[in-house]
């Protein structure tokens, strides 16, 4: 049991949304994917450069996903029993460590272990992160403090790209290591801010043991098939626009992550004000607009078209099924909702390039796209079901949340 000593967290339904402790949250996240996403552009072609062949490179980096989605459920419960800041600050050290150890290594198993490390940590970090988040945010601003929360992830993603590909050709694959381990280390120090108040469960309760949520498989459904599109769409848009020589599949990546950005400011409240249905259903809709436009366009025009309307999906559905899950939760459970989301995200990015994989080598790019957005289909079809089943209003009145 939590001791009793550590002061109350008091959160209500009604109240502001930056405070001390969703600020440090906010601001070490922003460290964090500074530092990840600086090895977005830089690992492959650095594995590459050191004698791997594309198979093992694949390999290498693709083992990421295997501890991030495996170690999710045993996050979610020791982030329940308490422990959520402690549980920050061993992700964090384990991606900050991997990141410097990534600019040594050579042999494949070494590769592979590091990026083992690299996916515990990041495993360990956003899950426990969004558990005290979701701890200090009023109820009633939800879905808008979760938008709030991943504007972070699209700073990285629009900045450290960049970042890390003008330091890898201005002076190689090391400094990006060790810069990317540098920003990781400072959020690090910034989470030895967070309250022990805030990395407790929001209201006292006999600790779970169970490694899954149950009150989850909702927003587990629509995230994970909204990611395996995404992991597939992350693997085979450069190389569909480079074959077809269409634009810079740079571009594509760069005007969705700033459309992300942007959207953050107000697609969080969509599904507060209309309901998670809302932003599930609009978001998820507009990404299968997307890969369609993407499958059938064949111009950079079309691709700056798809880039905007999937930055603009996943700005909404994100949050939506995220907060669904803090919503769907019991307060002591709320780290394993967390963690039980996130495992299916990562399980969809990870198994996109390789369910996706074979479609393209059989029947081409445009089969392939279609497939993604038929995949999202599905699982939008799947959630509309267990909505009629269940009879949630949550999912339709966010205001009914506690």
């Amino acid at each position: 049991m939590i001791s009793d000593s550590l002061p109350k967290l008091e959160t209500s339904a009604k109240g502001r949304i930056w405070s001390f402790d969703f600020t440090i949250c906010w601001s070490v996240a922003l460290a964090y994917y500074i530092g990840y996403f600086m090895f977005l552009p830089t690992l492959p072609p650095h594995l590459v450069s050191i004698g791997l062949s594309n198979s093992e490179a694949g390999l290498v980096i693709g083992s990421f996903a295997i501890t991030a989605a495996v170690t999710r459920p045993l996050i979610g419960v020791l982030c329940d029993r308490g422990l959520a800041k402690s549980v920050i600050l061993a992700g964090l050290a384990m991606a900050t460590v991997a990141a410097a150890g990534l600019n040594w290594a050579r042999a494949v198993p070494f590769l592979v272990g590091l990026r083992l490390l690299q996916g515990g940590g990041m495993s360990a970090f956003t899950s426990a992160n969004g558990m005290v988040v979701a701890n200090v945010i009023p109820s009633s601003r939800r879905g808008e403090a979760m938008s709030y929360y991943f504007l972070p992830q699209g700073v990285g993603m629009a900045v450290a790209p960049l970042l890390g590909t003008l330091l890898l050709e201005g002076s190689g694959f090391g400094i990006v290591a060790y810069s990317a381990a540098a920003i990781m280390t400072c959020s690090v120090l910034l989470a030895t801010r967070v309250s022990k108040a805030a990395s407790r469960p929001a209201e006292s309760g006999p600790p779970k043991t169970t490694l899954f949520c149950k009150s989850a498989v909702q927003p587990l459904i629509v995230g994970f098939s909204v990611y395996v599109a995404w992991g597939g769409l992350a693997a085979y848009l450069p190389i569909f626009v480079y074959d077809r020589q269409i634009g810079s599949p740079g571009t594509f990546f760069t005007i969705y992550a700033v459309v992300l950005f942007c959207s953050r400011f107000f697609a969080g409240r969509v599904s507060d004000r209309y309901g998670r249905s809302a932003g599930i259903y609009g978001g998820a809709g507009l990404m299968v607009a997307a890969l369609l436009i993407i499958a059938f366009g064949g111009s950079m025009v079309a691709l700056s078209i798809a880039a905007v309307l999937l930055g603009l999906g996943n700005g909404l559905v994100l949050p939506a099924f995220l907060a669904l899950a803090v919503d769907k939760a019991p307060a002591e459970e709320r780290g394993q909702a967390v963690s039980t989301v996130a495992m299916g995200t990562d399980t969809g990015t990870a198994l996109g390039a390789m369910l996706l994989g074979p479609i393209v080598d059989a029947a081409g790019f445009v089969a392939m796209f279609i497939g993604a957005a038929a995949v999202v289909m599905a699982g939008l079809l799947v959630f509309f079901v267990l909505s009629k089943i269940e009879g949630d209003r949550v999912i339709s009145n966010c205001r009914t949340c506690s």
